[in-house]
């Protein structure tokens, strides 16, 4: 299982976003507040249809629009599927390989994701710091 690439329009900071993974490990590398937390939580939210931000979808839909979509092709059960979120301020919308889901239940389970906040959070204060010595 793995995600093959992530698209995010109108999603927080992002008017349209593009990007690629590769298969190994990937790092997602930039200054404050660039939105590298922001992709993360588009996976997750792809991944489980909640972020581990909040629960207020007006706060993921981008200042000034009505929706905000995230898009990713994963590879799951031997097989590409393209998974996908449209956020409204007042419901979510899940599609797999551009069909409607009605139940969460039939969504999770093709993309597998966990998110270690505190850790996020004590790198990234741990590469300040080293940004600042130099």
């Amino acid at each position: 299982m793995r995600i093959n690439n992530l698209e995010l329009t109108d999603f927080r900071n992002y008017n349209h976003f593009f990007i690629e993974f590769d298969q190994g490990i990937n790092i997602l590398i930039g200054g404050n507040a660039q939105g590298k937390t922001n992709i993360i939580e588009a996976i997750y939210l792809l991944s489980v249809c909640k972020s581990f931000r909040t629960h207020i979808n007006d706060q993921m839909i981008r200042f000034d629009h009505d929706f905000a979509k995230v898009k990713g092709n994963v590879f799951s059960n031997e097989r590409m599927h393209q998974l996908e979120l449209i956020l409204s301020k007042e419901s979510k919308k899940a599609k797999v390989d551009g069909k409607d889901i009605l139940k969460i239940s039939d969504y999770v389970g093709y993309l597998n994701a966990v998110v270690f906040v505190q850790m996020i959070y004590h790198w990234l204060k741990v590469l300040r710091v080293l940004e600042e010595s130099f």
